[in-house]
C-alpha cells in the first residue's frame, strides 16, 4: 500500500569487468542504470568519450532485421497466430548467440538480396511490358526497326492525332518536298502510326512540316528486326524475367519460414545495443569504470550477493535530497491491476501515499454500478479468465484483461441486486415469448422502475468517496508531520459535511457542529496572509469551496447515467428480438439479435464504464489528495520484443 523504498547503488569495476557487469545488471533486472556527471577528480583522470562503435552498429542491425521481417511477412504460407507465446531464450543465448546469429544474419542478407534482385525484375518486367505495347501497332511494319536509313533515305517513324487526314496531309508536304514516300502502318481511337521515307537532306524540312499537323517523331532503332520480330523477342524477355521473378518469390517464401529466426536475432541485436548503451553511461577512466543506478529497498540483498561475485566495491545509499528516484508501486494479487488506472493517470511522486488499495475498492463497486448486468459481468469474468489461461498476452494487455475479470464480479453482483439479465430479457421473453408477465428479478429494485433511488445510491457512492479522499489527505498530512494543518484544513470540512448531515436528524446539533467547522475555517485558512483584515478575508472566501464539493459529488450522477444507458440499449434489444412472436422464426431471430446486439452494447457501454470510473478516480477521488508527479521505475532488462527469457 505504498510505494517501494529505493537505494542508491554506486558500483565500481575494473574496465575490463565492465561489460561483465552490464550482463549480470541485465540478468538481475532490478537495477535501473542512470547516467551522471562524474566527480572533477574522477573526470580528470577520464580515458576520453566513450565509442559508440558497438551500440550503433546494433542498432543498425536490429532496424535492417526489423525491416527485413516487415517484408517477409506477406511471403509466409500461414497467418500467425495474434496471442501465440513467444520463443523462448537464455540469458546465456543473448549474451553468446554464437554461430546462429551469423547464420541468421546471413540468411537476411540473402532475403535483402533477394528483395533488390525482385525489385530489379519488376522494373525490368514494367519496361519490357511497356515496350511490347509501344510496338504493338508497329507490327504490320515489314521494315526493320534498326535498319531504318539507307546511304541517301532515312525512314520517320511517328504518330498523328486520330482526327487529321493523312492523305491531305501528304498532299500539302508534295508541294514543297519532291521524292518522298509515307504508309498508314495502324490507326486505333488515340492515334494514327505512319512512317515517312524521305530523303536526308529533306529531313529537316520534312519534320518541321508534320510537327504542325500534330506529328510526334518515335525513335524505335533501338529493336533489332521489324517490330514483329522485336516484339517476339519482348515476349521471351519478359516470359524469362516473370520466370526468374517466380523462383525469387518461391525463395523468399522458404526463406520466410525462418522469420522466428530473424525476430530471435532482432532481439539479440536489440538488447546488445541496450547493453553497449548502458556500458556507455558508466563514469570510466583508463582503470575503473563506475555505475550509479536505483534498486528497490527489497531487492538490494539480492543484488549485493551477484555483485560479491565480481571483483567489484560497491554501496548503497538512500535518496538525499538532491535526488529523483523513480517510483515503483508494490501491490499484489487482487489489486496489482488497479495499477494500470493510475498508471494511465501520472504516478504518485516518489515516497508520497499510494492509493490503490483504496482506489480499487472504490473502482470495483462504481464500474460495477456502471455496467450491472449479470451476463455481462459473466462475459467479463469468464472471457478474463479463459484469455489469461489460454493466450499469451504481454504484461501490460494481461493487467487491463485483469482488471475487467475482476471488475466483472462486481457487475454479476450489481446485476443480481438491479435485476440485470441482459436488461429486462427475463420480463420481455416470458411476456413476449410465453404470454406470462413476471416481475423483475432483482434483489434490491429496478433501476429502470426507480432511476431516482438508483441516483440517490449513485450519489451515497460519490459521497463516501469524496470523503474517503479527504481523510486520505488528513492521515497523509498527520504522517508528514502537519497535524495542525490536517486538523484545520481537513477535519475543519468534515464537522461542516457532518454538521449538514446531522442538521436532517436534529436541526440544533447539526448547525452547531456545521458552525464548529466553518468557524475553525474562517480562522484558519488565511493563516498565510500577515495582514489580519485579508487573513479572514480568505477565510470567509474558503467557505466557497462548499459549492466545488457539491459540483465534484453531482460528478456521481454518470454513475445513474451510464447505468442507465447500458440498461435502456438492452431493454430496446429485447423488445426488438421479440417482435417476430414465438414461432420457429421468431426464436432464430432473437437468437441472433440477443447475442449480436449485446455483444455490441457491451463493447460500447464496457469502454464507456472503463473511461468514466477511471474519471472520477482522477478528477474527484485523487483531487482530495494526490500528489503526482512519479517518474516510473525503469530497471535495466533484456530488450525482448519477440522472444521471453526462460525461467
Amino acid at each position: 500500500m505504498a510505494v517501494s523504498k529505493m537505494k542508491k547503488l554506486t558500483a565500481a569495476v575494473p574496465k575490463g569487468q565492465s561489460k561483465a557487469l552490464t550482463e549480470l545488471l541485465e540478468q538481475l533486472s532490478c537495477v535501473e542504470i542512470i547516467e551522471t556527471e562524474p566527480p572533477q577528480w574522477f573526470a580528470d583522470q577520464a580515458a576520453g568519450a566513450p565509442q559508440p562503435t558497438d551500440a550503433e552498429e546494433a542498432k543498425a542491425g536490429t532496424a535492417r532485421l526489423e525491416d527485413i521481417i516487415k517484408k517477409l511477412l506477406p511471403y509466409r504460407a500461414g497467418k500467425e497466430k495474434l496471442f501465440s507465446p513467444p520463443q523462448k531464450i537464455t540469458h546465456r543465448e543473448l549474451v553468446e548467440p554464437g554461430e546462429r546469429l551469423v547464420q541468421a544474419i546471413a540468411a537476411a542478407g540473402k532475403a535483402d538480396e533477394l528483395f533488390a534482385r525482385i525489385e530489379a525484375l519488376k522494373n525490368e518486367l514494367a519496361k519490357a511490358e511497356s515496350e511490347i505495347i509501344t510496338l504493338a501497332p508497329w507490327k504490320a511494319c515489314d521494315l526493320p526497326l534498326n535498319e531504318s536509313e539507307t546511304k541517301e533515305t532515312r525512314a520517320l517513324f511517328g504518330t498523328f492525332p486520330a482526327k487529321v487526314n493523312i492523305d491531305e496531309i501528304a498532299a500539302a508536304a508534295a508541294e514543297k518536298i519532291c521524292g518522298f514516300h509515307y504508309e498508314l502502318i495502324a490507326a486505333d481511337k488515340a492515334a494514327q502510326y505512319v512512317v515517312f521515307i524521305v530523303h536526308k537532306g529533306d529531313e529537316a524540312d520534312m519534320l518541321s512540316l508534320l510537327s504542325q499537323f500534330g506529328f510526334v517523331k518515335l525513335e524505335l532503332s533501338a529493336y533489332t528486326g521489324t517490330a514483329a520480330e522485336a516484339t517476339a523477342l519482348l515476349e521471351k524477355k519478359r516470359q524469362s524475367l516473370k520466370g526468374e521473378l517466380e523462383a525469387a518469390k518461391k525463395r523468399l517464401t522458404e526463406l520466410s519460414e525462418l522469420i522466428p529466426e530473424l525476430r530471435w536475432a532482432a532481439d539479440i541485436l536489440r538488447s546488445k545495443a541496450a547493453r553497449a548503451d548502458a556500458e556507455r553511461s558508466f563514469a570510466k577512466t583508463r582503470e575503473v569504470a563506475i555505475l550509479t543506478g536505483w534498486v528497490p529497498e527489497k531487492a538490494a540483498g539480492k543484488v549485493s550477493a551477484e555483485l560479491e561475485k565480481l571483483d567489484c566495491a560497491y554501496y548503497f545509499e538512500d535518496p538525499g535530497p538532491e535526488d529523483e528516484p523513480p517510483t515503483l508501486l508494490i501491490n499484489k494479487n487482487f489489486f496489482s491491476p488497479f495499477e494500470t488506472v493510475i498508471g494511465m493517470y501520472s504516478l504518485p511522486a516518489y515516497g508520497t501515499f499510494d492509493p490503490t488499495y483504496l482506489m480499487s475498492a472504490f473502482y470495483f463497486v462504481i464500474f460495477g454500478l456502471m455496467l450491472a448486468d449479470f451476463v455481462y459481468g459473466l462475459l467479463l469474468t469468464v472471457g478474463g479468465l479463459l484469455a489469461l489461461r489460454f493466450l499469451y498476452l504481454r504484461d501490460g494487455v494481461k493487467r487491463l484483461v485483469k482488471l475487467f475479470a475482476i471488475c466483472g464480479v462486481s457487475c454479476m453482483i450489481a446485476g443480481v441486486l438491479f435485476g440485470g439479465y441482459l436488461g429486462d430479457f427475463p420480463v420481455v421473453f416470458a411476456q413476449n415469448m410465453l404470454g406470462k408477465t413476471i416481475n423483475s428479478p432483482a434483489l434490491w429494485f429496478d433501476p429502470m422502475a426507480d432511476p431516482v433511488k438508483f441516483l440517490v445510491v449513485s450519489l451515497a457512492v460519490g459521497l463516501l468517496h469524496l470523503l474517503f479522499g479527504m481523510g486520505i489527505k488528513f492521515y497523509v498530512l498527520c504522517k508528514t508531520g502537519q497535524p495542525f494543518a490536517a486538523v484545520f484544513d481537513v477535519g475543519s470540512w468534515f464537522l461542516v459535511y457532518g454538521g449538514i448531515g446531522v442538521y436532517f436528524v436534529n436541526q440544533t446539533a447539526g448547525l452547531i457542529v456545521a458552525g464548529i467547522g466553518a468557524l475553525m475555517l474562517v480562522l484558519s485558512q488565511g493563516r498565510d496572509a500577515k495582514n489580519p483584515i485579508i487573513r479572514l478575508g480568505k477565510g470567509v472566501l474558503s467557505l466557497y469551496n462548499i459549492v466545488s464539493f457539491v459540483a465534484d459529488l453531482l460528478s456521481y450522477s454518470r454513475i445513474m447515467a451510464l447505468g442507465m444507458a447500458s440498461a435502456v440499449i438492452a431493454s430496446v434489444i429485447n423488445i426488438m428480438s421479440t417482435l417476430a412472436g414465438p414461432t420457429p422464426f421468431g426464436y432464430i431471430m432473437m437468437v441472433v439479435i440477443v447475442i449480436g446486439a449485446n455483444l455490441v452494447n457491451l463493447a460500447i457501454n464496457l469502454l464507456g464504464s472503463f473511461v468514466h470510473t477511471s474519471r472520477l478516480q482522477y478528477i474527484e477521488f485523487f483531487g482530495k489528495f494526490y500528489e503526482d508527479g512519479g517518474r516510473a521505475f525503469k530497471p535495466f532488462a533484456p530488450q525482448l520484443e519477440y522472444t521471453e527469457i526462460t525461467k
